[in-house]
């Protein structure tokens, strides 16, 4: 019986949608017999306090953009938790509704904390990660890609935004671990990859072309395995990427799934904490080195953050339709928990997402050029001789699509009146893509093109045709395609 209970598959839409279970302990009790969802003040493990590792870090942050921190945290219980939710078919972010992640996330914090600038604040972007054998993280990217790239350092530059990331799992190069380009060799680290080319819109120097523009250039690159419990701290500024796994038809290799999580701290000025009263959670006291309370987020709270990760990371994800309306659906019953700027994000997101889902059905049709006036027939005689029942049915479908479409039509008004996005129609889209090919086209004989930021945007972490200013770069979050690592 219980072997039957963990290959359950979950239908996450309908959980999401119940009011009821999406938030009861003992359901998610039930997914991950392993963890706890008490819900109360706990206790979590003290990080040592090794002032020269705190002091190497900083310096290597500084000076290399990444540090590696050999502190063995205590992760076999979360590993195989996110191997249960992989079992019920559900994103191994769902992790974050357990308690025993939050006490890694105190002592994440303290690491973060302690390892940046005293500004710096743990921020609740949280993400975890399953990369099954043979697969593969994130092609190569940056965190963050603000127009104004040194404003985003502090004076003795030390980096406004860090991430802390925690192999669950042993990743080693034949399953998927973390690449690095140090800052040292890479040119459009501190200055940023906007080049000046008299246009009126600004044009972006491909960043692994600048860093890897000779082939001496390659050895540059640093390879970082970690055993699981040991980390990686960097900063949004460097280029990272996660290999592919050995393929998992190769008897010869030991490859095995990378299970990893990560941990943000940044600067409010930069990008604020995503939760509006992330200050009443974390309030802990130490006494003789022992945590004597750690205040928890609350189920709802988590499940938001959950909610909210997966629409900013649709892409990441290959979620249904019905589980992105489900999240979006949950994030605006408990909206105002989120910051202004995150929740914007969020919901621009959404309408991102719904679209490439009409594309994806629209795809479908293709090879039939009658399919969806046959479709349109077809509707209309089973409205004339069908059952009440399939009627029903059938008028049910349709309001559904007319009620995803209200909600996109919605966050694009919003997002449009508030002047935090654009939406273009599928004319523009088209048209757009033909300039951009006869650029192309134009530029193909001279070997130092400049790619446009429509183009450079889908490797290093904004949408095509997305160019923020310096007032909006907190909306520059880490992302979609080719997002954390």
């Amino acid at each position: 019986m219980t072997e039957t209970l963990e290959l359950q598959v979950i239908d996450l839409s309908s959980l999401l949608e119940d009011s009821q279970q999406r938030i009861d302990p003992l359901i998610w009790k039930e997914i991950c017999p392993g963890l706890s969802t008490n819900i109360q003040n706990g206790k979590a493990l003290v990080t040592p306090d090794l002032q020269i590792e705190v002091k190497r870090r900083k310096e290597k942050l500084t000076h290399d953009g990444y540090a590696l921190v050999d502190d063995s945290l205590d992760v076999k219980l979360i590993r195989e938790g996110i191997e249960a939710l992989h079992n019920r078919k559900l994103p191994a972010t769902f992790i974050l509704m357990f308690d025993e992640t939050w006490q890694l996330a105190l002592q994440s914090k303290r690491i973060l904390e302690k390892a940046s600038h005293k500004k710096n604040l743990f921020n609740y972007d949280l993400l975890a990660f399953y990369v099954p054998e043979g697969g593969s993280g994130f092609s190569p990217h940056r965190d963050r890609q603000p127009d104004d790239a040194s404003s985003s350092f502090h004076p003795d530059q030390q980096a406004k935004f860090l991430t802390h990331w925690i192999a669950l799992s042993d990743a080693n190069p034949e399953n998927s671990c973390l690449y690095v380009i140090p800052k040292l060799y890479d040119p459009g680290y501190t200055t940023g990859d906007i080049t000046a080319d008299g246009n009126t819109r600004s044009s972006y120097a491909d960043p692994l072309y600048r860093a890897l523009s000779t082939k001496e250039s390659f050895q540059h690159i640093r390879c970082l395995p970690r055993k699981a419990g040991q980390s990686i701290l960097f900063t949004h500024r460097i280029i990272h990427w996660g290999s592919q796994g050995d393929d998992n038809n190769d008897t010869s290799s030991n490859a095995s799934p990378r299970i990893a999580i990560s941990f943000v701290c940044s600067d409010p000025d930069y990008e604020s904490p995503i939760l509006v009263n992330h200050a009443k959670y974390f309030d802990d006291t130490e006494n003789g080195g022992n945590i004597d309370s750690l205040r928890m987020p609350p189920l709802h709270i988590r499940l938001l953050l959950v909610c909210a990760q997966l629409l900013i990371y649709y892409q990441r994800f290959d979620l249904d339709k019905s589980v992105i309306k489900s999240c979006y659906n949950y994030c605006k019953h408990y909206e105002e928990e989120l910051t202004e700027i995150y929740r914007r994000k969020v919901y621009v997101e959404f309408v991102n997402a719904m679209k490439e889902q009409v594309g994806d059905d629209n795809d479908e049709s293709v090879g039939n050029t009658n399919a969806h006036s046959t479709f349109s027939c077809n509707m209309r005689t089973i409205n004339d001789t069908s059952s009440t029942e399939d009627r029903l049915r059938i008028d049910g479908d349709e309001i559904d699509e007319e009620d995803d479409e209200d909600a996109m039509l919605e966050e694009m008004l919003n997002a449009e009146a508030g002047g935090y996005g654009e939406f273009e129609d599928d004319y523009d889209d088209m048209k757009h893509e033909d300039e951009l090919d006869q650029k192309k086209n134009n530029a193909c004989d001279d070997e130092h093109v400049v790619v446009e930021a429509d183009e450079a945007f889908d490797i290093f972490g904004k949408r095509k045709g997305e160019i923020t200013s310096q007032t909006d770069t907190k909306l520059s979050f880490k992302k979609v395609k080719t997002a954390p690592t």
